[in-house]
């Protein structure tokens, strides 16, 4: 966690205070010293303290008045501090709020240091003067201290003062600074202690926040997620009362990181609220793109759209934007779309960061693989792409890889790598399937059927389950149980042309012509133009005696595919009889 700085000018910001406190007291000592006795020395500190009170009860409440209206016209910064910084001398809770809207003004114009300078003094206004001149003092000779010196000096601060926020949060972040373990724990309980105290200050709750978050991320990589549970809590806490109290857009605290912790954590709504509690103007490329993957996780495909449009508008040379560009157009079954930002994708690899480069061009040519897969039905050009990623990417997308092994043929390499998976997931049901598929590409009937059978109970949810073992029932001779299981399959998956064809042929083997031409009919209304299904519609129309019904479908054929040899031969041989 990054140490806030103490605050060097505090001593200095408070000399008029110091010299109106001197001079009344040096004046009160002459009186004495002239023989006006203690009533007049009495008198003129009391005098001085009404002219105090009235300045701090009239002139300071109504220059914070005016603040705060300008701060809610949404005026300049300029005007707000003109306005705020004459009341330097503003004490108690007036003195306070006019501190807290100096520094809103400063986080929201981006001078941190100038923040944390009117955040220190806020909490300062609200400490009784005995208390408050020792801290003064500190904030004059503290910065020119050894470390150990002045740890042990703000240490000793806190206990003097243990109700000042300021002093509490950064003794936390010194004793976490220092990397003891042992200490870490009194650490976290000490700023969950500063909570109650901080809660009007965002600079302060921002920085808990973020050093709340670095630890559990660190945590996270370790794998010691449950090390210590009051961070996640602080951090939860921290982050509600930023949202609460401090969300409008003004009060610049950092969104970004929190909302893409809480996108890796799939709490979606919250991360589109955190982004769009900033106007987009003011919204970096890392929280676009955040706010766009939630939209589209949680189905909001037209805002996430509109969202991207807006955001390339702004950061038209962001990798990211774009590949998120590509998820929502696949989302919505825009391919062209799709392959157009992976082009434009492509082209900004070279200009990224070198850190960053292979990890994206790892990320692209993964989607590039699954769009090549899934739409272009190219594997060839999928595996070019898969055969670009880290040995370790290729590991992690296990899956799509042995797809696209199958899709070449590769059945023994494919078969290996889904074996090598289920050693880890074992009760995978896609890697299940996936094997066995392996198995009927090597043409292992035999032991594909007994293996089916052993598959756990969900997989006979699946059409490929059925179509598999329809296949195998099919080569093993068992046409009656093939036609029933292969008639499953095609019910589960009305949409998928192979399995509607073997249905119909497994139906055609049984002599069923009439339930063998309803499957061909279905295949046609899936590919009007499919060879296979207008040949074999054919044969059954001429086997239910309609010939000419069988030519027509054949002509219909060679209209589409001319150099057909089945479709060729089948009429010529009608036409020969």
């Amino acid at each position: 966690m990054e140490l806030p700085p103490w605050p060097s000018s505090t001593f200095s910001s408070h000399r008029r205070l110091l010299l109106a406190v001197g001079i009344t007291l040096i004046t009160g000592l002459l009186l004495r010293a002239e023989g006006c006795g203690a009533l007049s020395s009495g008198l003129l500190v009391l005098v001085a303290w009404w002219a105090w009170s009235l300045a701090e009860a009239w002139f300071h409440a109504l220059r914070l008045s005016r603040g705060e209206r300008l701060w809610s016209a949404d005026a300049s910064g300029e005007s707000i501090l003109r306005e705020v910084s004459r009341a330097s001398l503003a004490r108690g809770e007036t003195g306070y709020r006019l501190h807290l809207l100096a520094s809103r003004v400063w986080l929201k114009e981006g001078d941190r240091a100038q923040a944390w300078q009117e955040s220190f003094l806020a909490h300062l206004c609200r400490l009784p003067l005995w208390k408050r001149l020792p801290i003064l003092i500190y904030g004059h000779l503290g910065p020119h201290l050894p470390v150990q010196a002045a740890t042990a000096w703000e240490a000793r601060l806190y206990r003097f003062a243990p109700e000042m926020p300021s002093l509490s949060h950064r003794l936390a972040s010194r004793t976490l600074a220092t990397g003891v373990s042992a200490l870490e724990k009194s650490a976290w309980e000490l700023f969950l202690a500063t909570l109650p105290t901080a809660q009007d200050d965002p600079l302060l709750l921002e920085s808990m926040l973020l050093g709340a978050l670095e630890r559990i991320q660190h945590a996270d990589q370790l794998g010691h997620q449950d090390w210590s549970p009051l961070v996640p809590y602080l951090f939860e806490e921290v982050l509600r009362l930023l949202l609460r109290r401090h969300g409008e857009s003004r009060v610049a605290w950092d969104r970004e990181a929190p909302a893409l912790h809480l996108l890796r954590q799939g709490r979606l709504r919250e991360v589109i609220q955190l982004a769009q509690s900033l106007p987009l103007s003011r919204r970096s490329a890392a929280l676009c793109e955040g706010e766009i993957s939630a939209l589209r996780q949680t189905g909001d495909l037209r805002g996430a759209q509109a969202a991207i449009r807006a955001a390339l508008k702004l950061y038209p040379s962001s990798f990211r934007l774009w590949m998120e560009r590509f998820q929502a157009a696949m989302a919505a079954s825009e391919t062209g779309i799709a392959l157009d930002s992976m082009e434009r994708a492509e082209g900004l690899l070279p200009a990224l960061p070198e850190r960053d480069r292979p990890r994206h061009e790892g990320e692209w040519h993964l989607r590039r693989a699954e769009y090549a897969h899934w739409i272009q039905r190219d594997p060839d050009l999928a595996w070019i792409h898969l055969q670009a990623l880290s040995e370790a990417s290729r590991e992690e997308n296990g899956l799509l890889v042995l797809q696209v092994q199958m899709a070449l043929e590769h059945y023994a390499a494919a078969q290996e790598g889904a074996r090598r998976l289920l050693t880890r997931h074992p009760q995978d049901t896609e890697l299940l399937l996936l094997q066995a598929e392996c198995m009927a590409g090597t043409d292992a009937w035999a032991t594909l059927l007994p293996f089916l059978e052993r598959l756990p109970e969900e997989t006979r949810e699946r059409s490929v389950f059925w179509h598999l073992k329809g296949l195998a029932q099919a080569h093993l001779g068992s046409a009656q149980e093939a036609r029933e299981d292969l008639e499953i399959a095609a019910h589960m998956a009305p949409r998928d042309l192979q399995m509607t064809l073997d249905a119909g042929h497994a139906a055609a083997e049984m002599g069923d012509h009439v339930r063998a031409e309803h499957h061909w009919r279905r295949a046609l209304q899936l590919d009007p133009k499919c060879e296979e299904a207008l040949i074999q519609l054919a044969d059954t129309r001429h086997a239910r005696q309609d010939p000419e019904g069988a030519r027509r479908l054949l002509r219909e054929c060679l209209l589409h595919h001319p150099d057909s040899e089945g479709a060729q031969s089948f009429l010529t041989e009608l036409e020969a009889n």
